[in-house]
């Protein structure tokens, strides 16, 4: 949608209990990207029925204030629209016999972990020199590739839980809290000091020296 608060390389978001919109930008002269959260456990959707999934957000985000009005008119009138469930993937194996699944399809950790890329490139990276090291025995490059990526994807997944625990909080207490601790982001030496602390769990990962 248009970029009308012309955000630049950050987003901005608007959040009431069980409820969330998002927007972001990376150039205050292209168009921004919003995004609506919506937490119903009992919810059902067609996540292919555009249309219907457009109305299900305009009713469960109407009367919300900040920017909302403007995204629900975006959403109306947005040609491409995403609609899907945030979950992760947890499998015993990343592997049968000569498949092996890498990225999202081995462990999605979901949008709310914001790591994604970094271990669908990680996991590429060890699983090509795994199977370079074991001159193509590919049981051995699968076992070795899952033993040393399933403690990082486990902590990366857990970034997403514990998002999302805080973001379903209903406590008017827990969200004052979280309030608190969003506008104290403006000053920089707190949003450094929460950067680095975000940033801790996706440099945990040492790449093995091949």
């Amino acid at each position: 949608m248009e970029n009308n608060l012309r955000l630049d390389h950050c987003g901005m978001a608007f959040q009431l209990p069980g409820r969330t919109a998002v927007l972001q930008a990376t150039d205050p002269d292209k168009p921004a990207r919003a995004s609506f959260y919506l937490t119903d456990p009992h919810l059902g959707f067609d996540y292919r029925d555009n249309e219907g999934n457009k109305r299900l957000f305009a009713q469960r985000f109407a009367g919300m204030g900040w920017e909302v009005p403007s995204l629900l008119e975006g959403l109306a009138e947005a040609p491409e629209v995403y609609f899907d469930s945030i979950a992760q993937v947890h499998l015993g194996s990343y592997s049968r016999g000569r498949v092996c699944l890498i990225g999202d399809a081995a462990w999605c950790a979901s949008p709310r972990s914001g790591m994604g890329t970094s271990l669908a490139v990680v996991g590429a990276y060890v699983l090509a020199h795994e199977l370079g090291v074991t001159r193509g025995n590919h049981a051995a490059a699968f076992a070795k590739y899952q033993q040393l990526l399933s403690p990082y994807v486990a902590r990366c997944q857990k970034l997403a839980i514990d998002a999302l625990k805080l973001d379903g909080a209903s406590s008017p207490w827990i969200s004052r809290f979280r309030n608190v601790g969003l506008r104290l982001l403006r000053i920089p030496v707190v949003s450094k000091l929460v950067a680095g602390r975000s940033l801790a769990v996706g440099r945990s990962f040492t790449l093995p020296s091949y």
